[in-house]
């Protein structure tokens, strides 16, 4: 999860957030919540991001923030992928001084 919540941090920092998708989030006011509305919720807003970066023109970052905000644990991008992609598009560099991204 924490790679999926980095890749929304890092999709703001660079495009913003447009506005959320039509369905609206369930509201921490309603007594019970059922959990299967918040999943919902994320899987259609997470869908809607993903059709957003789909829309993006070519960025060494949309592959990487593609993988990172896949739903599906099982298909997302660990961080060594994450890494290892910016590493070969250029999108990070080691600084020759201390070897750090």
């Amino acid at each position: 999860m924490d790679i999926w919540a980095l890749g929304v941090i890092v999709f703001e920092w660079l495009y913003g957030i447009p506005d959320p998708p039509i369905v609206p989030a369930p509201r921490k006011k309603e007594k019970e919540v059922q959990p299967d509305r918040w999943y919902e919720w994320i899987d259609t807003w997470s869908q809607w991001l993903l059709n957003k970066l789909d829309n993006e023109d070519d960025d060494p970052a949309v592959e990487i923030l593609l993988g990172m905000i896949e739903v599906l644990p099982e298909k997302r991008w660990p961080t060594d992928r994450c890494l290892g992609r910016g590493f070969q598009n250029g999108l990070f560099k080691r600084r020759a001084a201390d070897g750090l991204l």
